[in-house]
């Protein structure tokens, strides 16, 4: 669990004590409790010409590994915005959701992930400093994916 040191009200220490079967973090002025948020990432799949559309990370973690359109949502924006505005940022395709393909987070990973499916509405292929190449491959081909997670949300997103 990471550490919040100063309240959010206050600006006193902050310290861990027990809270409803879990240690949670209190002002020790204020007595103010404060929550570590979750990350929120969303993503999107699409084909072109029948083949899934991946980028080559080239931020770590996993740089040069292969992944989906994803990235984070930022604080009061609506999550399919988030989506549509990350593909336009990582390929420069604009796109259209058509449904949820999931949500995915694992035990002890702040990020939780919101997966659409989508499909090209506009844009042109455009090179960005986040990703190294965007290419499109065969569902039975699919490169050396960046995240464990990967191999099983393109399964779910294929059925």
């Amino acid at each position: 669990m990471s550490a919040i040191k100063y309240c959010s009200s206050c600006a006193s220490e902050m310290i861990l004590k027990p809270f409803e079967n879990t240690n949670r973090f209190f002002c020790t002025d204020c007595d103010r409790m404060e929550f570590i948020d979750p990350k929120v990432v969303t993503g999107v799949l699409f084909t072109i010409n029948s083949e899934v559309v991946l980028v080559q990370r080239n931020l770590e973690p996993q740089r040069g590994k292969w992944t989906f359109p994803a990235g984070f949502v930022d604080r009061g924006e609506k999550v399919e915005n988030a989506a549509i505005r990350e593909v336009f940022e990582e390929t420069g395709f604009i796109v259209e959701l058509d449904k949820l393909v999931g949500v995915y987070s694992q035990e002890d990973d702040p990020i939780i992930l919101i997966v659409y499916s989508g499909h090209i509405v506009g844009g042109v292929r455009t090179d960005n400093s986040e990703v190294q190449s965007i290419q499109t491959f065969p569902l039975d081909k699919l490169p050396v994916l960046a995240f464990d997670r990967d191999r099983k949300i393109i399964q779910d997103w294929n059925n």
